[in-house]
């Protein structure tokens, strides 16, 4: 993207992170009794989480604080 020029790369990326994100997250149950499938679904969480916040930063599109 940025060798390019393109910056629609990425924004196009997070749209699609965002959508796979959300249809995860519909579909699996993020809070649950076997410890490990609850810190596994915390760290994805997190990490899409970090991907979404540092492209919206390439962007140059703040970050709300909270919605």
């Amino acid at each position: 993207a940025a060798s390019l020029y393109q910056p629609s790369v990425v924004a196009k990326y997070l749209i699609l992170l965002c959508q796979t994100f959300n249809r995860f997250y519909s579909n699996v149950k993020i809070v649950c009794d076997d410890i490990i499938t609850l810190n596994s679904n915390l760290i994805l969480i997190n990490e899409v989480n970090n991907v979404i916040k540092h492209g919206l930063e390439l962007l140059g599109i703040k970050i709300p604080s909270e919605m």
